[in-house]
């Protein structure tokens, strides 16, 4: 059994929604307030309904281990871009290594994350313990989340290697 998430929108405020994906009417069981939403696009999410179950820690760590080939794909372009910005130096070579340096750092800390929710999901994992997993995972592929900051600086990078 899955659940659904999705944005709502109020006179008052706008919130996520917790809402079962059967055919029947449901009510929602929890409301969590966002106090500054982004946009107001619906988001779907795939949340499992027992937290405590083994297919939950399988399925968090399936999609930490592919969290871990985006990281390692994140990594790999930034050593192509500090072997291009290492041969090619021009007037915003400056930012340019000022957006490297925190492409780096950013993936080195989603990395880190990862490694350290994997970690505590290979001991017998708790409810709790697959919340926080669930969590960390959640937050690094947030807008504001460390993969989300590493790929917009190798786009910036990319931008003004192109002269943008």
């Amino acid at each position: 059994m899955t659940k659904r998430l999705a944005l709502i929108t109020g006179a008052t405020a706008i919130g996520f929604l917790l809402a079962s994906c059967s055919s029947s009417p449901t009510t929602p069981s929890n409301v969590y307030l966002l106090p500054n939403p982004t946009s107001a696009t619906n988001i779907d999410v795939q949340i499992s309904a027992e937290l405590s179950s083994p297919s939950s820690a399988a399925r968090l760590k399936s999609a930490g281990d592919n969290e871990l080939v985006e990281v390692d794909s994140l990594v790999a372009q930034a050593r192509q871009l500090a072997s291009h910005l290492a041969a090619n130096h021009d007037a915003d070579y400056a930012v340019e290594m000022s957006r490297l340096t925190d492409l780096v750092s950013a993936t080195a800390s989603a990395k880190a994350t990862i490694i350290a929710a994997m970690a505590a999901l290979s001991q017998s994992p708790t409810s709790t313990t697959l919340a926080n997993v669930r969590s960390a995972l959640i937050q690094l592929r947030s807008p504001l989340g460390k993969i989300a900051e590493a790929k917009a600086d190798a786009s910036e990078i990319v931008a003004l290697l192109n002269g943008g």
